[in-house]
């Protein structure tokens, strides 16, 4: 029996107490998987981070920025729009997150932020946004409900 067995029965047909149950496994599995992986950045110091994700794919970001505020070297800011803030240009790094690679929002942003010259990073398991160019791309999957990276990286040259 599970520590989180869903006191919900019937109404929880998609399992949602089991997954989070289970998120320590998939955070110990994902750690194990990257061992040796390294990120390859732009080169250069942000002047920010902005992460443009939605919904879980931002969830992350959010958790970050509330545990680490004080002690990161630059501001962090989570963007779920279309548009970046007016201040986020060259110097800003460009994080986008979609686990489907398909979120019309995040896609909004990724080319944006090539518009502006903002160095990117992306994360997502396909989609549209697994076929673009930019620094950095991990794509990948461990399962249902758990993004996995680290099976394909591409350069932007």
């Amino acid at each position: 029996m599970s520590a989180l067995e869903s006191p919900f029965g019937e109404r929880d047909p998609g399992g949602m107490a089991a997954r989070v149950d289970g998120i320590a496994e998939q955070i110990e599995a994902q750690v194990a998987r990257l061992e040796g992986f390294r990120w390859t950045l732009p080169a250069g110091d942000p002047s920010a981070l902005a992460v443009g994700a939605m919904g879980g794919s931002a969830m992350a970001a959010d958790l970050t920025a509330g545990l680490y505020a004080d002690r990161l070297p630059a501001p962090l800011l989570v963007v779920r729009d279309y548009r970046w803030p007016a201040w986020a240009g060259r110097s800003t790094l460009a994080l986008l997150s979609s686990y489907s690679g398909g979120t019309e929002e995040t896609l909004a942003l990724y080319r944006e932020a090539g518009a502006r010259g903002m160095p990117r990073v992306a994360m997502s398991s396909g989609g549209v946004l697994a076929g673009e160019d930019m620094t950095v791309l991990l794509s990948a999957g461990l399962g249902r409900g758990c993004a996995g990276a680290g099976e394909r990286v591409r350069q932007e040259n």
